[in-house]
């Protein structure tokens, strides 16, 4: 499921905008669609690791905010390795992260379907500990 389009991010940040950063196709006056869409499935990817402790992905319904960061981090994403990102583009990528962290850390709440409790996804960060079954138990030693 997609989180943001090419048409969100033109109605976001205009076509004009996008075109003096992002690669064109063959006429001049398009994005090149394989360029947006590989920025746009990089930013879903990172939203998608972003929430996934708490939340079920993909997202569904997709929330307003998580099209929006999803736009931010795209259009960040087509700059590249630029060294001359504006300010303004800077500071919506970190705002976006920054909404990211709050989700992940539970400070945000999406209108979205929670991971289930049994879900491995939850367990992932803890240390799986296993043993064989002890030697000695109190029953065995009994008499010593």
């Amino acid at each position: 499921m997609a989180y943001a389009t090419s048409d969100d991010l033109i109605a976001r940040y205009s076509l004009a905008s996008l075109l003096t950063v992002a690669p064109q196709a063959d006429d001049a006056t398009q994005l090149d669609s394989a360029a947006v869409a590989l920025a746009i499935a990089d930013a879903e990817a990172m939203v998608d690791v972003s929430v996934r402790k708490r939340y079920a992905v993909p997202l569904s319904p997709v929330p307003t905010e998580i099209v929006a960061a999803t736009c931010a981090i795209a259009r960040y994403g087509l700059y590249g390795n630029s060294t001359n990102i504006p300010d303004q583009v800077e500071a919506g990528f970190n705002n976006a992260m920054a909404l990211l962290a709050s989700i992940r850390d539970g400070d945000a709440a999406l209108d979205c379907a929670l991971v289930a409790d049994n879900d491995p996804v939850l367990e992932a960060d803890e240390p799986v500990i296993e043993s064989e079954p002890p030697f000695f138990t109190g029953n065995s030693l009994k008499g010593y």
